[in-house]
């Protein structure tokens, strides 16, 4: 597993588990990459992906959102809460990355949701339609 690039230096974590404790066996993935490759800090934060009350306002320089709106919709955690929340702890300038279904409860585009929240390149984003 190589998910933490080495240019990262600091990896602040959150969770889509509706106790906002980050499992286990991410946290051995995580702390087992930063020892065998060199890889980022991690900061271990017990925080929901829907509440990020322990990360500061504009403190981040890219937040990474992996399928997580569909496990939040599951778990009944709020994706539309943790995409504000994305934008909120973002430095300016700073980059949402995302891979999420296109098309979310309630058949809210997850694509115009995101765009709304602030201004973004259309040339920069990838639709496959998934």
């Amino acid at each position: 597993m190589t998910f933490i690039p080495k240019t990262i230096e600091t990896l602040i974590t959150s969770t889509v588990e509706p106790d906002g404790v980050l499992p286990v066996s991410v946290r051995r993935q995580l702390t087992q990459q930063q020892k065998s490759r060199g890889a980022a800090t991690v900061s271990f934060v017990d925080q929901r992906a829907d509440n990020l009350i322990e990360t500061a306002d504009e403190s981040v320089d890219v937040v990474i959102s992996l399928q997580a709106a569909a496990r939040m919709m599951e778990t009944g955690l709020d994706w539309r809460k943790s995409v504000q929340e994305a934008a909120r702890v973002l430095k300016p300038g700073g980059r949402f990355l995302f891979v999420e279904q296109s098309i979310m409860d309630g058949g809210v585009k997850y694509l115009e949701y995101v765009g709304n929240l602030g201004a973004y390149d259309i040339n920069e984003i990838v639709d496959d339609g998934i």
